[in-house]
C-alpha cells in the first residue's frame, strides 16, 4: 500500500524542485548561449566592394547594352600606352563594337585602325570586316 504525503509535504517537494530549477537555469543558459547565439555581420565599416577591371567593365557594358559606358571605358584603355598588347586589342574591338553602336563612325574606324595594328591580320576576321 502506498504512503499519501501530506500536503505540507507535497508542497515541500514542488518548493524544493521549483527553487532547483530556477538555480540551475541561469547555469544551463550560460552554458548553452554560444550553441544558440545568432551570427552578425560586422558593424565596424562598410561591407567590401567587388570590384572588376577596367575591361572586364567595358565587357559587362557592351553586353548589357550600355554601349556609351562600354566606349568611354573602352577608350580610356585603348589609350593606355602601359596597357598589354592583349587587351589593348580587346579594348578596341570593344570601342569599335561600341562606338558603332552608338553612331561615332570616326571612333570607330580609329579604334579598327589600332586593332589592325596592334594584332596584325586582324583585318582578315569576320567580325573586323562586320565592323
Amino acid at each position: 500500500m502506498k504512503k499519501q504525503l501530506s500536503p505540507f509535504a507535497l508542497h515541500s517537494r514542488v518548493l524544493r524542485l521549483t527553487l532547483c530549477g530556477l538555480l540551475l537555469l541561469p547555469l544551463f543558459t550560460a552554458g548553452c548561449a554560444g550553441l544558440f547565439e545568432k551570427k552578425r555581420l560586422d558593424d565596424g565599416g562598410p561591407l567590401p566592394s567587388v570590384t572588376i577591371s577596367p575591361l572586364d567593365e567595358a565587357r559587362q557594358a557592351y553586353l548589357s547594352g550600355d554601349y556609351a559606358r562600354a566606349a568611354t571605358v573602352a577608350l580610356r584603355l585603348a589609350s593606355d600606352s602601359s596597357l598589354p598588347r592583349e587587351q589593348g586589342v580587346e579594348a578596341n574591338r570593344i570601342l569599335a563594337a561600341s562606338a558603332l553602336r552608338n553612331n561615332h563612325p570616326s571612333v570607330a574606324l580609329t579604334a579598327l585602325d589600332q586593332w589592325r595594328i596592334l594584332a596584325p591580320g586582324a583585318d582578315n576576321a569576320r567580325e573586323w570586316q562586320d565592323a
